[in-house]
């Protein structure tokens, strides 16, 4: 620059230098140098917007992409950058538009599908939503996360033979894939399939051994079972990692459906209880303590919670 102050590439170049420093100021005035000298140069405004996304400064990046494709019109990249703004913007309607236009532009952009896979998720327009994940993984069939995505549709239509197998094939791709493991823990679990419900949360526990949603599938599954000693060791064990995490993540909404579904299982009224106690919640503890001892008086629990209960209102 300080030999050819006219030089566009080299404002360009240092921008991108600044902007994976994080140094985002300095890129910012480095590509506004190089769109001022050459103001038809899509680049420099494309660069630009990635900086101003990167700030959440959306409606600039989003201007500026606008100008680099009126540029470029052909430019399949823009389009989808801009797309992902708009989604992550919940704008899913022009996310859409924008990654239709990359796939016509490039229809081997896997990376098109799967944003748009999202939006069409998002706007519950599952069979569209499935066949975007299902080409995406076409394209990139060693993904793991597109498996889980493309699942989680299958779950949510119901469909869960294929949303275990989606999520199973997603821990053989990426065993380190903690979502991968809770998902298909739990499907196994709504299925019936509580031995190899169990089987997984514990696998899936040897790698992410504080995760709660793991915990909690591998608790519900325990009780549901009768393996009642283990299912409360599991539900003490995620009042350790965190009571209100686990209610939050919903927890405490499992259990109370199983009890709906299953009112013989009054274990579970003690089970919630844990939480709520560990919590903080003792309104909510005492309610459940009280239902328990109600459905088991002489539970192997009962002294336990009648322990409780004296602790919590003395």
């Amino acid at each position: 620059i300080a030999l050819k102050p006219d030089y566009l590439d080299a404002y360009n170049n240092r921008g991108f230098t600044y902007a994976e420093l994080r140094q985002y100021d300095k890129a910012l005035v480095d590509y506004t140098k190089a769109i001022a000298l050459r103001p038809g140069q899509p680049s420099p405004y494309s660069n630009r917007a990635v900086v101003y996304a990167d700030l959440q400064q959306y409606d600039q990046a989003i201007a500026d992409y606008a100008k680099a494709i009126a540029l470029k019109p052909d430019w399949a990249e823009a389009y989808y950058n801009r797309g992902v703004i708009y989604a992550d913007l919940k704008q899913y309607d022009r996310a859409i538009a924008d990654c239709t236009k990359t796939i016509e532009l490039k229809p081997d952009y896997a990376q098109a599908y799967l944003y748009r896979g999202l939006a069409y998720t998002e706007l519950k327009r599952y069979d569209q939503a499935l066949a975007d994940y299902t080409k995406a993984i076409e394209l990139g069939p060693d993904c793991a996360e597109l498996y889980c995505l493309r699942g989680r549709v299958y779950a949510d239509l119901k469909q869960y033979d294929k949303a275990i197998a989606d999520h199973k094939r997603a821990t053989e791709l990426k065993a380190e894939f903690a979502d991968a493991w809770v998902n298909l823990t739990w499907n196994l679990y709504l299925t019936g399939r509580l031995n190899e419900a169990i089987t997984a949360a514990r696998k899936g526990l040897k790698r992410f051994p504080d995760s709660e949603y793991l915990t909690g599938n591998l608790a519900i599954a325990l009780l549901t079972s009768g393996k009642d000693e283990e299912a409360v060791a599991q539900y003490r064990r995620l009042v350790q990692i965190g009571a209100q995490r686990a209610l939050d993540g919903g927890c405490g909404k499992d259990l109370s459906d199983l009890v709906v579904k299953r009112p013989e299982l009054g274990l579970a009224h003690f089970c919630i209880g844990l939480l709520y106690d560990g919590a903080g919640q003792k309104a909510e503890a005492i309610t459940e303590y009280q239902t328990y001892l109600k459905a088991q008086p002489q539970g192997k629990y009962a002294a336990e919670s009648r322990a409780r209960l004296e602790a919590l209102q003395p």
